[in-house]
């Protein structure tokens, strides 16, 4: 089951589901992440010392109450960063986390033993606030609810500006990738219509021409065509099976056929009476300039036709089909919403290039979760008409890192307005 699933369905990972070992002391402590500590009694020994300065009455034994507060709290949420990080799949092996970074990557613990951890850590730091709350009085208790009120205002103003701006950054980058793809193809595309129009000129000239073409990791062979279509001269006796035209320009004719696993782009071109085929391996196309390309965590990238027929997809079932029509037969026997998908296809048709998010699903998982999806995308020119080059991604690949950076902003904040809070409790003489 992919991660995307297990998030929905709150599953942990196929790991060792039975047989799991005891949560040790040690693994505690690991998930407690001491070294991080610093960020939670830095706070509270300045508070403290504050207090010292301009309270000499100030209690000892309640400071170090307000200061084992803190770091359960902070031991609480590196808890949990490392329960969802294990359940959501963001930690995983093939990562190279540090294993005491990643307690539950590397050893067989049930992952809802570390949830319990991390609840315990927040029962037990309550339980400590409420009799801190119960001898300082209500006083201290006003001023930190009125603090946390004032930060989260001033957090959810921020927010707004600061998610826009780094979205559409990492928007920007994969508007990029895609840009820099469909240039790509575009020369590839125009490298082999010079070749094919340079073979099309000498078999005009003569109709008994046996052309030859040299191969390449991608140009695999050249064929002609008699009027009726038949192949009836093949330079390397390639054979394979047409599948579908994928576009037709005013002078070239782009098609897709297969031989096995291998797909095919074959390019062709009138020459007299006979027909001019110059064989691309597309396969080998998408894997030395596109599959290598890493959007997000499992993203990838596709190329479809001006009337939404796939050219080219990580998922080879999916060449030549319509994007809709032809997902909704290969999946017949699953109940599919591709409404939203429906609307990102309209809008690419409509527009030449942007970024789009919309709901579909990962057709590169076997278990097919529904996702929230992000589309940036750019019209290919082929002749007179476009191919669509598409970069999609989870829509939480790009959103998570901007929460997780401001985030550390709000800790920050949070900081100061805890130093603020724990200086007026030691200030009532705690």
């Amino acid at each position: 089951m992919s991660a995307d699933a297990r998030e929905a369905t709150g599953e942990e990972p196929d790991q060792a589901k039975e047989g799991y070992g005891h949560l040790t002391p040690r693994m505690a402590v690991q998930l407690a992440a001491p070294h991080t500590w610093v960020a939670a009694i830095l706070p509270a020994l300045v508070a403290a010392s504050a207090a010292a300065v301009t309270s000499p009455g100030i209690s000892v034994a309640m400071a170090c109450v307000l200061l084992v507060i803190c770091v359960l709290m902070q031991a609480a949420v590196n808890t949990f960063n490392d329960y969802y990080d294990y359940v959501k799949g963001t930690d995983s092996a093939d990562d190279n986390v540090d294993p005491t970074d990643a307690v539950l990557v590397y050893n067989n613990v049930n992952p809802r033993a570390a949830l319990a951890l991390a609840i315990g850590f927040l029962v037990a730091a309550f339980a400590l606030g409420a009799y801190v709350i119960w001898v300082a009085g209500w006083i201290p208790l006003a001023i930190g609810i009125v603090t946390v009120a004032a930060l989260a205002l001033v957090v959810g103003a921020v927010w707004q500006d600061y998610r826009t701006a780094l979205m559409t950054s990492q928007t920007r980058q994969m508007e990029l990738v895609v840009q820099s793809t469909a240039d790509s193809i575009r020369v590839l595309l125009e490298e082999y219509a010079d070749r094919l129009d340079s073979i099309a000129e000498k078999v005009a000239a003569d109709a008994d021409l046996r052309p030859t073409v040299a191969r390449s990791d991608t140009i695999r062979d050249v064929w002609l065509e008699n009027s009726n279509g038949e192949v009836v001269y093949s330079c390397y006796e390639l054979s394979a099976v047409c599948d579908v035209l994928i576009t037709r320009t005013e002078k070239i004719s782009y098609w897709q056929y297969h031989s096995g696993d291998e797909h095919y782009l074959v390019m062709k071109k009138q020459a007299g009476e006979k027909t001019v085929c110059l064989v691309v391996d597309s396969t080998v196309m998408y894997q030395q300039l596109i599959s290598e390309i890493h959007v997000g965590t499992n993203g990838y990238i596709m190329i479809k036709n001006d009337d939404n027929l796939v050219v080219m997809h990580p998922e080879a079932v999916q060449w030549g089909i319509k994007v809709v029509e032809g997902r909704q037969r290969i999946y017949k026997d699953r109940t599919l919403d591709l409404s939203s998908l429906s609307e990102l296809l309209r809008a690419q048709q409509e527009e030449e290039a942007g970024t789009l998010d919309y709901y579909s699903y990962w057709w590169t998982d076997p278990s097919l979760p529904r996702v929230h999806k992000i589309s940036a995308f750019r019209h290919l020119k082929v002749g007179d008409s476009f191919w669509i080059v598409s970069a999609v991604v989870d829509y939480d690949d790009l959103y998570e890192p901007v929460q997780q950076s401001f985030v550390k902003v709000v800790f920050i904040f949070g900081g100061v307005a805890l130093v603020l809070v724990l200086f007026m409790f030691q200030m009532f003489r705690l």
